[in-house]
């Protein structure tokens, strides 16, 4: 019953040019990722950059001022706390950017190295998350005061 049944049904048949030309595309889609791994690399590495310079900017114009008080303090902690925020949103970026390249060649290396490699990055990221949450609690509740 069931020969009968693929006998009346009728696949529509795609010319050979045509299913190699949609074959190849889809093939070769894959490498498009490469363009989102660098993207993503660029901005980490954008992000660190400005991040210091902002630092190093604000440190100067600390140092050349030179005026102690308590809102000078209270600024320089919201600013710096800003700047982790930056560092730590350009090590994501970084750590995307090593799985998604991990990924890709996950062919060429062992097993081994891969998952270790993999575990480590997802440790720091555990960790990032866990330092993250702990400086947005104590940075909610310095601002109440």
């Amino acid at each position: 019953m069931t020969e009968e049944r693929q006998q009346g049904v009728r696949w529509p048949v795609v010319p050979a040019q045509e299913a190699s030309w949609v074959i190849r595309l889809f093939s070769s889609s894959r490498y498009f990722a490469i363009f989102a791994v660098i993207g993503s690399f660029l901005s980490a590495v954008t992000l660190y950059i400005y991040g210091a310079l902002v630092v190093v900017h604000l440190i100067w114009d600390t140092l050349v001022e030179y005026r102690i008080s308590v809102a000078g303090v209270k600024h320089l902690q919201v600013v710096f706390i800003e700047m982790t925020d930056v560092f730590l949103l350009g090590t994501v970026l970084l750590s995307v950017t090593f799985l998604a390249f991990a990924v890709e060649e996950a062919v060429s290396t062992s097993l081994l190295e891969f998952g270790v490699s993999v575990a480590i990055v997802i440790a720091a990221l555990s960790l990032l998350l866990v330092v993250a949450h702990r400086l947005s609690a104590n940075h909610g509740s310095s601002q109440g005061e």
